[in-house]
């Protein structure tokens, strides 16, 4: 009975992890529907939403918010970091090549272990140079073949590239912290956290850069940020907890990179976006890539 009852854990850590990335997945094609609304607008509209059903869960799970705790307030920065370039990202390059750039964390993670003296696998570095270059397949078209006159596609990969890197430093730092033995926040505080910057950092700048801030909040409050918020924020941090409960960091990691696959799929049906041979094949090399990376010996 108590294999029964693991094999049913994990196998439904496995299904939480799937749906965790469908739903962060939804988050391009969310964002490329909603082409009269503001990066700001997204931002506060989708984590306000966010906010409050995160609330309601932790009202459920009678669970209090444990805001003297500093490891929730960087975590959760962190994470709005994460949200607030990916969302501007997506508004400038297309949903595939945004969603690969975001995947890429593990790079950045790799490059701080260099930084830090760490002994690296020849199988992480021959890893990353497979998803470098598949990276760079990707993005040849948008770069080089239409020549990027405006720049801002340059300036849509930059930003992809600085939400990777912001989830990057979540993860040194949570590493960091279990190398000092110190308690890892739990996800509910972590995503409440990171609902309470983005809804307080965004409003801020409503009010700063809005001429009429009534109708910047009501555009905040439309149908598709209400299902952005429950779809594409609130259930796949949900999902993700369950998942980081009942399998590995490893395995859930791995499930993460069919957030582009999910992503490009969407975006092929919902917004009837071609998938380019560049991007199959580069989107390809980058997974198995950073797969290969996080392969055991």
């Amino acid at each position: 009975m108590a294999m029964k009852s693991i094999s049913r854990d994990q196998n439904w850590g496995v299904i939480s992890a799937v749906l965790s990335s469908f739903c962060w997945g939804t988050t391009g094609v969310f964002v490329k529907s909603l082409p009269l609304f503001s990066a700001s607008e997204i931002i506060f509209g989708r984590c306000f939403v966010a906010l409050l059903a995160t609330l309601f869960w932790m009202i459920f799970l009678k669970e209090s918010f444990d805001y003297k705790n500093k490891q929730v307030w960087v975590l959760g920065f962190f994470m709005f970091l994460y949200y607030f370039f990916a969302v501007f990202s997506y508004q400038l390059i297309g949903v595939a090549e945004c969603a690969l750039l975001l995947s890429t964390s593990p790079l950045f993670v790799m490059f701080y272990s260099l930084f830090t003296n760490q002994t690296l696998s020849r199988r992480k570095i021959a890893g990353s140079l497979v998803a470098f270059f598949g990276m760079v397949v990707v993005l040849y078209p948008g770069l080089i073949v239409s020549k990027d006159i405006s720049g801002l596609y340059s300036l849509g990969v930059a930003l992809g590239l600085l939400s990777s890197l912001a989830i990057s430093l979540y993860s040194i730092y949570a590493q960091n912290l279990r190398k000092k033995k110190t308690p890892i926040p739990d996800l509910n505080q972590i995503n409440l956290s990171t609902f309470l910057w983005s809804t307080g950092l965004m409003g801020i700048a409503l009010l700063i850069i809005s001429k009429d801030i009534e109708v910047s909040l009501f555009n905040s409050f439309s149908w598709g940020l209400l299902c952005m918020g429950i779809f594409a924020t609130f259930l796949p941090t949900i999902f993700y907890g369950i998942a980081s409960k009942n399998i590995s960091s490893l395995t859930v990691t791995s499930i993460r990179l069919l957030i582009p696959v999910f992503a490009s799929v969407m975006a092929f049906i919902w917004l009837h976006k071609s998938i380019g041979v560049y991007t199959v094949l580069g989107g390809f090399m980058v997974i198995f890539g950073l797969l290969y990376m996080n392969k055991k010996n």
